[in-house]
């Protein structure tokens, strides 16, 4: 995703031709939810200040490979598996209306391409096949809600399954940190799909996690937080009696850096508020 090749097609007027717009979306070896998130949020504020917001979005080519060899540098088989999972679930998060990860199997004499692939060259599956795999069936048919910043360095990708129940996307940029939510989840699954004992506290990591929140009558009610100065004021905030519980955010943090934070408390009558 390179702005300035955009511009010069917009000065020759391609943008009033396009029904939408295809973009290989690689990056540099980092993690997902750096250059790779900052250029989706960098293209979507072009196109919109364009007057072109309207536009679908399809990223057509993207990964990360495990070998040396190539232009990106490689990240281990392990890294792999998990930036597949938070780079799909942030481009879900943040509503683009197609993906299509590189590749399945890439077939080439050069390790490094080759190293893209979700299969081995012999055909056999890697981690990242299992993640993509598990990720995908969770996200199926979900609806995004948006992104978030639960701590820092934690981020979770949100959104509603087809049966209004909360799902979230969560992980650690680096180390482990625990969060608490409200009430225990229905359901969390590791990277791979595999379930995990469920507790009101979420263990995560750099691998994400899957996890589903009961449902409820009225399902999950969603509205965004808006900018505060002072955690400790919001946190004695209450709602319907129930307190308003900041996830992973010390109080000793009194001004956070501008961005999405997340909040979750249930309510009166059980639903489970964001």
């Amino acid at each position: 995703v390179r702005i300035g090749d955009l511009e010069s097609l917009a000065s020759a007027g391609l943008l009033e031709l396009l029904d939408f717009v295809d973009l290989h979306a690689y990056v540099g070896g980092t993690p997902p939810e750096a250059e790779f998130r900052e250029n989706l949020i960098a293209l979507r504020k072009w196109l919109e200040a364009k007057g072109y917001a309207h536009l679908p979005v399809f990223l057509t080519e993207f990964g990360w490979t495990r070998a040396d060899g190539t232009w990106q540098p490689s990240v281990p088989p392990d890294d792999q598996a998990s930036y597949v999972t938070r780079s799909l679930a942030i481009a879900w998060a943040e509503k683009i209306d197609g993906l299509v990860y590189f590749a399945l199997q890439f077939k080439t004499d050069n390790r490094g391409e080759a190293g893209f692939s979700l299969l081995t060259q012999d055909g056999a599956p890697t981690p990242a096949l299992t993640a993509f795999s598990a990720i995908a069936k969770f996200l199926a048919a979900a609806k995004p809600f948006g992104f978030f910043e639960i701590a820092p360095e934690a981020y979770a990708a949100i959104g509603t399954d087809q049966d209004n129940r909360l799902l979230l996307v969560c992980w650690n940029k680096c180390g482990t940190q625990s969060i608490q939510l409200p009430s225990p989840p229905r359901s969390v699954r590791n990277r791979d799909g595999a379930p995990l004992p469920v507790s009101k506290f979420l263990h995560i990591s750099p691998s994400p996690i899957l996890v589903t929140l009961p449902a409820s009558a009225n399902g999950p009610i969603l509205a965004p937080l808006h900018s505060f100065t002072d955690v400790a004021s919001l946190r004695s905030t209450r709602y319907n009696g129930s307190p308003l519980h900041l996830i992973a955010l010390p109080d000793s943090v009194k001004a956070p850096k501008p961005g999405n934070y997340l909040a979750l408390h249930s309510d009166a009558s059980g639903n489970d508020c964001l």
